[in-house]
């Protein structure tokens, strides 16, 4: 019972419960047919025992002409003496002439039945026949008449022996019906049980299914919210090698981003195997993927052509455009070495809904970069501004103070600058600014910090650097000053010169402001002294005695 309730009720009696309507509807049926046959076969005998009596009274009244109705009812008691029938005979008017269940007495005494269905159909059509209760025998009789022109011969029986064959014929089917039942139940119960298998097969499927792409929806949604907090390329780099791993189940992984000159597409983000593009960059037109503007994917068993950064042919791999506001970024690269796992179309959804996400994310750190750059840096010349001096200032004079190291601010003015600008116009200034600025990016690199405070005026930030460092290092900058050839619109602007006063941290003092003041004053000293030359806050022969 406990195994049927596990399965379900319907597996084990829904079979049953179906059979038994059916077979109850067809047992009714045969019960109908059975009754039918009962009856008919019922009136073809009392028809047929009519018809004999008939012709033998036929046969005594032509043998025997001095018959009685006495001889009638002597008849009818002699011929029907072994039956279980009801034979009477009547005359014309009704009037009983003999009777195998009636005395004597009881003929004269007989109420007419002329008026009897059977008798009346009889006299009218020639036979008769009906089923009524007979009250003088009290029982339910059916009676079949026939009209013989002297007398009318009506032959009936008990309806219990109708009944009583409709019973035998009952029992006689009722084991094959219930064997039917049987087969068709147990049957209904294989074949129900093997449909209710499949449909829990089909059901864990889906819900497999479902689970899968619930956890994809999930793992999704969960990699849209870290690349948006993702603050740079490193960070992208490790969202990627660890989530599109779980979705794409892949060997490695590349994200190229087109560079501003729109010639190369350069390698920025690389995770899983470290043998894949060996050169950094390709040409736009080495990838199929920006050729096309879709999805390409390429195999050893795909017609489609290869990439031609794909240096290994014996790989399966897509690549995916970056498209972020109707602008091609770049490419995202998937590699699966095993040759029979082709991306499919599930994979290619899942590479697509990637992409799409990484596209916003190098669109937001682009976009993020170039209005950091705008906060931070002078469009004309390249260099940073006052409000990042600011900030960074600050942090680097506090990393100095905690490794006890030293620092150098310099203050820079181009000499005779408003000369410059008067005799060449606005635009031969604009290009000494930018010539300048260039020099400065030059010659500070990524070590030092220069920044452009003023109009000519420029401020450099040297982190670990000593006095006679600096003094060595702004010597320097003043020969390539010196030596920068300045070029407007076919005209030469001449050489340019600079001067520059330094201030130094911890030996000058160790306030931010305080240090830009006092390199600011020895900036004034080097422009009172004849320009083109640096100023320390202190004098040289004190700073070497110190």
């Amino acid at each position: 019972m406990a195994l049927m309730i596990k399965r379900g009720w319907y597996v084990v009696f829904l079979p049953a419960l179906i059979s038994l309507p059916l077979f109850l509807l067809v047992a009714m049926v045969n019960e109908y047919h059975n009754t039918n046959n009962a009856k008919r076969y019922a009136l073809i005998e009392l028809t047929n025992t009519a018809k004999s009596f008939s012709a033998a009274l036929h046969y005594l009244q032509k043998n025997s002409p001095g018959i009685t109705p006495v001889n009638y009812d002597e008849f009818v008691d002699a011929m029907a003496s072994n039956r279980h029938s009801h034979v009477s005979i009547f005359s014309t008017d009704g009037v009983l002439l003999g009777d195998n269940m009636a005395s004597g007495h009881a003929l004269t005494n007989h109420p007419n039945e002329k008026k009897q269905a059977e008798i009346a159909d009889a006299l009218k059509n020639g036979v008769g026949q009906s089923l009524r209760k007979n009250t003088l025998l009290s029982l339910q009789m059916r009676y079949v008449a026939i009209n013989q022109q002297a007398f009318v011969i009506r032959v009936g029986h008990n309806i219990v022996i109708e009944q009583q064959e409709v019973a035998s014929l009952r029992y006689n089917y009722l084991p094959t019906f219930i064997i039917l039942f049987s087969l068709t139940s147990i049957g209904g119960y294989f074949f129900i049980h093997s449909v209710n298998n499949r449909l829990k097969v089909r059901y864990q499927h889906l819900k497999q299914k479902l689970h899968t792409q619930t956890s994809e929806l999930l793992l999704l949604q969960e990699f849209g919210t870290l690349l948006t907090l993702s603050k740079s390329l490193q960070d992208i780099e490790q969202v990627l090698a660890k989530f599109s791993q779980m979705l794409l189940y892949h060997d490695a992984g590349r994200i190229s981003v087109i560079r501003s000159s729109r010639n190369l597409a350069e390698i920025k983000i690389s995770w899983g195997q470290e043998n894949w593009f060996s050169d950094k960059n390709y040409p736009l037109d080495g990838c199929w993927a920006l050729r096309k503007g879709s999805v390409h994917p390429q195999g050893p068993y795909d017609r489609l052509i290869r990439c031609e950064h794909d240096n290994d042919e014996q790989s399966n791999i897509i690549c995916i455009p970056l498209n972020a506001q109707g602008e091609t970024l770049g490419v995202m690269h998937i590699r699966r070495d095993n040759l029979e796992d082709s991306f499919d179309e599930a994979d290619r959804k899942i590479a697509i809904s990637l992409a799409e996400q990484i596209s916003l994310a190098v669109a937001n750190l682009q976009l993020r970069d170039n209005l950091r750059n705008q906060a931070i840096k002078d469009s004309l010349t390249g260099l940073f501004n006052r409000r990042y001096f600011s900030e960074t200032a600050e942090k680097e004079l506090a990393r100095a103070s905690k490794n006890k190291s030293t620092m150098s601010i310099l203050m820079l003015d181009i000499d005779f600058f408003k000369k410059l600008n008067d005799l060449h116009g606005h635009d031969g200034g604009d290009a000494v600014l930018r010539m300048f600025g260039s020099l400065l990016n030059q010659i500070t690199q990524n070590e030092y910090i220069a920044c452009r405070v003023g109009g000519e005026e420029f401020v450099l930030l040297l982190s670990d650097t000593s006095v006679s460092e600096a003094s060595l290092f702004a010597n320097t900058l003043l020969q390539k000053i010196r030596d920068m050839k300045i070029v407007n619109n076919g005209h030469n602007i001449g050489p340019i010169s600079a001067s520059i006063g330094i201030a130094c941290y911890p030996l000058d003092g160790d306030d931010i402001n305080e240090l830009v003041k006092l390199a600011d004053q020895a900036l004034y000293r080097a422009k009172e002294n004849g320009r083109d030359r640096i100023e320390f806050n202190q004098e040289m022969s004190l700073i070497e005695e110190l």
